[in-house]
């Protein structure tokens, strides 16, 4: 099985394996489905996910739409570049990512401590 989207200027694209097994873009294209009739509130789902997934996500979404679901126009890759973690590239099938919550959080503890620093240096100089 597969689908043929050379008139959107992509490639043709094979869904399940010769043995049966799914690939990403079939799991994707039932996760996206799943999600939709959870959370039909949605207005905008939008894909957080990195620049090297673009194609993908642009294949998805005209499969999506080949196969009639109407919200399909109404997803959004929010595309970013590579993050680079000291344990390597984050990749969240693998469930190496980081939280943004966390993040945000852990810099504000940073820019604290270093306005402390700074304010400590001034009052030890006379500054």
């Amino acid at each position: 099985m597969w689908v043929d989207n050379t008139k959107e200027g992509l490639d043709e694209k094979v869904l399940p394996r010769r043995d049966g097994t799914s690939v990403y873009m079939t799991q994707d294209i039932g996760t996206a489905i799943k999600r939709f009739e959870e959370s039909r509130s949605l207005s905008k789902p939008t894909y957080t996910v990195g620049n090297e997934q673009d194609y993908h996500f642009k294949v998805l979404f005209i499969i999506l739409k080949k196969l009639g679901f109407s919200w399909a126009s109404e997803l959004f890759h929010l595309s970013y570049g590579m993050v680079d973690l000291p344990s390597g590239k984050m990749k969240s099938r693998e469930g190496t990512v980081v939280d943004a919550d966390d993040l945000m959080e852990e810099m504000v503890n940073e820019a604290r401590k270093a306005g402390e620093q700074l304010s400590k240096l001034r009052r030890h100089h006379g500054g």
